[in-house]
């Protein structure tokens, strides 16, 4: 869906803000980085990317992401 819709399309690009977070977390756990508090470290190492904070808001539904689920 993320390479056929516009790169400004709202749920494209919380999907794509998913898949950034889970390739990090991938990256970190390939690294044995795996332990207590891997999840608060993943994303301490993703804040220091450029543009992450307002990825990561979109990705975890914020208003940001108003409009971007589907109804069930």
């Amino acid at each position: 869906m993320i390479d056929t819709v516009g790169a400004d399309d709202p749920l494209a690009f919380r999907l794509a803000a998913k898949r950034h977070v889970i390739a990090r977390v991938t990256q970190m756990d390939g690294a044995n980085k795996f332990e207590e508090n891997f999840i608060l470290n993943v994303v301490k190492e993703a804040e220091k990317e450029d543009g992450f904070a307002a990825q990561y808001s979109l990705a975890l539904g914020g208003d940001e992401a108003a409009g971007t689920r589907a109804s069930l």
